[in-house]
């Protein structure tokens, strides 16, 4: 009988693959291969990214896809490479959710029956070069094992079909990478928990992909499980997890969001400052504040109105353009809040090529620009500092004076990615948050105005002051993040 139940256990063993039932994240993280071949899965630690990774590889490797498979199938055997941080990690991670462990072949995602010939690494005692893969559609694939740790060179080479990377790259070998899918039209697969932060690998990705080829699934804690309650995490677990890392480590290690620095400029929950889209008063008080760009960088503009009674700040519209015509970003005021006195920075007295400063071109078009640059009033000292102005904001988002709906999407963008390096703010993409700052230095000269129009995502023409209409939050669908 106990015979019996070993060689039954070491069928199961030996089939990994046939039994991998992702979560509803890891699904859509395969999913999504069909339309993006680019792929991020940002995820907290053991939380499941590194057997998510592997089962897809396994599947693209061997040909064996599941029945309810959605995303990309390759109809040949591939080239495949596969790396990790160090030459230890490739081997001790990544080799054993393939293979699994040494003197236990085929107990990976890769099935026994499909591993042929294994040509051992000469950089690493028990690692892998290189291995041939048995494809159920005929042929042999090739997967390749690689590390960061070998330098960029290791990562040149020919076309490539498939690439996976299990922690993250620098950007010298995620170039490389990219080459060598290009010619095969392949894709690249993500895996990792993003500990370095907002680097130049992830801000391709995060907060939002910078091309149509990428896409990106985040998973927290809460999320590693099935709809019927299943999960590789039992209850113990998780207060183990939540309890292990540092303070400034906890979001990304569990909920896969970049460790920043030292730490969120605001860091507050999006409880605290999140609302419905709101029906605006007709005795609030406006403001707009504007940050200036240029030809590569955003100008951006915030208009809040101040509820007198509540003494609460509602964020009611951003907008952040890259284009170095001030005509433009002014008839975006002018169409949606020309009544609105405008808080602005003081470069903006800064004379351009013409002789005109920003602050008076903008007046030319119409934008009610206040009499002076942003600043604090002489009972605060009348100075324009920086920090004293981030304080301002804080303090009001702690005390729920400060509110925001969710369809303000470059404010949160913003919000979730604006953070200090070695105490200092990183200057980049801020826009909005500046914008915010001024507008609130300068919530003084906010003042009541007749009539606002805001136009719908829909295009019809919205009056938050005609009690006749009401805020439709159906027309501001909640994004997914």
């Amino acid at each position: 009988m106990l015979r019996e139940l070993d060689s039954q256990l070491e069928k199961i063993q030996k089939q990994k693959l046939k039994f991998y039932d992702p979560y509803p994240k890891q699904r859509m993280f395969h999913d999504i291969g069909l339309d993006h071949p680019f792929r991020l899965f940002m995820a907290g630690n053991q939380l499941g990214k590194t057997d998510c990774g592997a089962a897809e590889f396994s599947m693209h490797c061997t040909g064996l896809y599941s029945d309810d498979w959605k995303g990309r199938r390759f109809d040949h055997n591939i080239i495949a490479w596969v790396g990790g941080d160090t030459n230890n990690t490739t081997r001790d991670v990544i080799q054993a959710k393939l293979f699994g462990e040494p003197g236990s072949p085929g107990t990976g995602f890769i099935p026994e029956e499909c591993i042929g010939k294994i040509t051992p690494s000469r950089n690493i005692s028990g690692g892998i070069d290189t291995v041939i893969i048995k494809h159920a559609l005929g042929g042999y694939s090739t997967v390749v094992f690689k590390s960061y740790q070998q330098g960029r060179a290791r990562w040149q080479g020919k076309g490539v079909h498939l690439i996976w990377c299990d922690e993250e790259p620098d950007v010298d070998i995620w170039g490389e990478a990219c080459a060598r899918v290009t010619a095969t039209e392949g894709i690249i697969m993500l895996t990792f928990t993003p500990l370095s932060g907002l680097s130049d690998v992830v801000r391709g990705f995060f907060p939002h992909p910078d091309s149509r080829e990428k896409a990106i699934v985040r998973m927290e804690m809460e999320e590693a499980q099935h709809e019927d309650g299943r999960s590789h995490l039992n209850d113990e677990t998780r207060e183990k997890l939540l309890s292990r890392y540092p303070r400034h480590q906890r979001d990304a290690r569990l909920k896969g969001l970049p460790v920043l620095g030292s730490g969120l400029v605001y860091p507050v929950s999006d409880s605290t400052i999140l609302e419905s889209p709101v029906e605006v008063g007709r005795h609030w008080r406006h403001i707009i504040g504007l940050d200036l760009g240029g030809a590569e960088s955003a100008t951006a503009w915030a208009w809040m109105a101040l509820d007198p009674d509540t003494d609460v700040v509602h964020l009611l519209h951003v907008y952040a353009e890259v284009d170095p015509r001030v005509t433009v970003h002014a008839m975006s005021i002018m169409s949606k809040a020309s009544q609105v006195p405008v808080a602005w920075p003081h470069d903006a007295n800064i004379q351009k090529g013409d002789g005109v400063s920003f602050a008076n071109e903008y007046r030319k078009c119409g934008v009610r620009m206040l009499p002076g640059p942003a600043c604090f009033p002489d009972n605060e000292g009348g100075g324009r500092s920086v920090e004293a102005g981030i304080s301002k904001v804080f303090n009001r988002m702690v005390e729920g004076r400060f509110k925001a709906a969710m369809h303000l999407g470059k404010f949160w963008d913003e919000l979730r990615t604006y953070h200090r390096g070695d105490g200092v703010i990183v200057k980049r993409d801020d826009h909005v948050m500046d914008a915010i700052r001024y507008g609130i230095m300068m919530l003084r000269h906010a003042r009541p105005i007749r009539q606002i129009t805001m136009p719908t995502r829909a295009g019809n023409i919205y009056d938050p002051l005609n009690p006749q209409q009401g805020w439709q939050s159906s027309r501001f669908p909640t994004r997914a993040h």
